[in-house]
C-alpha cells in the first residue's frame, strides 16, 4: 500500500511538472505574444507547448527549455489559405471539403499548411508548402463510430 501511494504521488508530480513552464519560457511566449489570452501549458518532449488565443483565434506556441520561440501554429479562416494550396488539396482528395486550416510559422520563417479535408466516411490531414505541395498526409477512416489512421507518405 505504502508502495501505491509513493506511485500515485510521483505521477501526481509528473503531471504538474508536465503541464507547467518555467519563468523564461512564460516570459518569451509573453514577449512573442503579447495579445494571449487562456493560455495553457504542455510539455511535449523537451519543449514546452502554450495553447490560447490571439485575436480570437486558436494558437499553439511551441518553445524550447531556454525560451526561444520554435513554432507557431495558427487556426486560419478558409479565405486565409492561398488558392494554389486549397486547389491543390482539393484537388487531389476529390469528393472533399476543407473541415480545418492551421498556418504554421517556424522560427527560420518557413510557412506551412495543416489542411484538414473531410468526407462523409473519411478525413485527410495534410501538411503543405506555400506551392501547395503536400509534404505529408495522414488518412482517418471512420468505421461505425470508430476511427482508424492510417499514414499516408
Amino acid at each position: 500500500m505504502k508502495t501505491l501511494t509513493i506511485l500515485a504521488l510521483v505521477f501526481v508530480q509528473s503531471m504538474a511538472v508536465a503541464q507547467d513552464a518555467p519563468a523564461k519560457v512564460k516570459e518569451s511566449c509573453k514577449l512573442k505574444f503579447p495579445k494571449a489570452t487562456e493560455v495553457e501549458w504542455n510539455k511535449e518532449g523537451v519543449n514546452y507547448v502554450a495553447e490560447f488565443y490571439e485575436n480570437d483565434m486558436s494558437v499553439t506556441g511551441i518553445f524550447d527549455a531556454t525560451g526561444k520561440w520554435l513554432e507557431t501554429k495558427t487556426s486560419i479562416e478558409e479565405s486565409e489559405i492561398p488558392t494554389i494550396v486549397s486547389k491543390a488539396a482539393l484537388s487531389k482528395y476529390k469528393d472533399t471539403y476543407l473541415s480545418n486550416q492551421s498556418k504554421i510559422e517556424n522560427n527560420e520563417h518557413v510557412i506551412h499548411y495543416e489542411i484538414v479535408l473531410s468526407s462523409d466516411d473519411e478525413a485527410y490531414t495534410l501538411l503543405m508548402d506555400e506551392k501547395g505541395a503536400i509534404l505529408k498526409s495522414d488518412k482517418q477512416v471512420f468505421l461505425d463510430n470508430e476511427e482508424s489512421l492510417e499514414e499516408e507518405n
